[in-house]
């Protein structure tokens, strides 16, 4: 087989800003916007590239407190420019992807009850490459707290 491993081959480089904005446009109502831009970089290595991380990823939530503290939660995230490496060597840039998660959190005196939804459209994405994420999955938990 072809195995390699990349550690201390040259000078790595971040560079990146992180932007969050929130708003609460309704007493009931926050919206979070967040953005991050990460550059990486490796000198004196030309062949070998930083992988595991997206060059853009944005996250956006919208948060609903109904009455009697019902909280509904709706996340979009969007994922683009991960590099990954394939099992002979290859550099492969990773698709990018957006993926939306609802849910809602029903607390009934000293118990808590969650449910919802991840990947809502049951949309096939990749962290990297060859390992695909869940597709839509529903999730159900109940928390006691004494």
């Amino acid at each position: 087989g072809y195995c390699t491993q990349s550690v201390n081959v040259g000078k790595e480089v971040h560079q990146g800003v992180e932007l969050l904005v929130r708003s609460t446009p309704l007493t009931r109502l926050t919206l979070d916007a967040n953005y991050t831009f990460l550059n990486r970089s490796i000198s004196d290595a030309p062949s070998v590239f930083p992988t595991g991380t997206p060059k853009h990823k944005a996250v956006g939530t919208a948060t609903v407190r109904a009455p009697r503290r019902v909280l509904i939660v709706s996340s979009l995230r969007y994922e683009s420019g991960t590099i990954t490496t394939t099992d002979n060597g290859f550099v492969i840039p990773a698709s990018k992807f957006a993926a939306m998660d609802l849910g809602a959190t029903v607390p009934i005196r000293t118990f808590t009850l969650q449910a919802g939804v991840k990947n809502l459209f049951d949309r096939n994405y990749y962290y990297q490459e060859g390992f695909p994420e869940a597709g839509r999955n529903w999730y159900a938990s109940m928390r006691y707290r004494f």
